[in-house]
């Protein structure tokens, strides 16, 4: 790797309504457990902010933030029906999750920014 990025690597296991999480942060490990969406299927990591974004087949999307060697939830909720994608832009901390009917009725890309 090169310049400051940081480095992470970790497992995670997910389950029919929770989330295991085993997230190496700069040789800091963060083991955790959450409760999640039911069936979790997708996750993207921000190193920059160090949070874990869990999005599920059921619509939900779980946040959770590393703090010293821990992971907390800090937002979990009902995002939109088919929510379950996730990118994030660690450079401006906004997260995207494309879905298939938004408030309009037409598909759309959700931009979310945890302050």
């Amino acid at each position: 790797m090169t310049g400051s990025r940081p480095r992470v690597r970790g497992r995670v296991a997910m389950g029919h309504t929770a989330i295991a999480a085993d997230c190496r942060h700069q040789a800091q490990a963060a083991p955790g457990t959450a409760v999640v969406g039911v069936e979790p299927d997708v996750v993207a990591f921000d190193g920059h902010a160090g949070r874990l974004y869990v999005a599920a087949e059921s619509g939900s999307v779980t946040v959770l933030q590393l703090r010293g060697s821990r992971l907390h939830v800090i937002y979990s909720g009902y995002l939109g029906d088919d929510a379950h994608v996730v990118a994030v832009d660690p450079a401006t901390g906004r997260s995207y999750f494309p879905v298939l009917s938004a408030s309009s009725g037409h598909p759309a890309v959700l931009v979310c920014a945890i302050n």
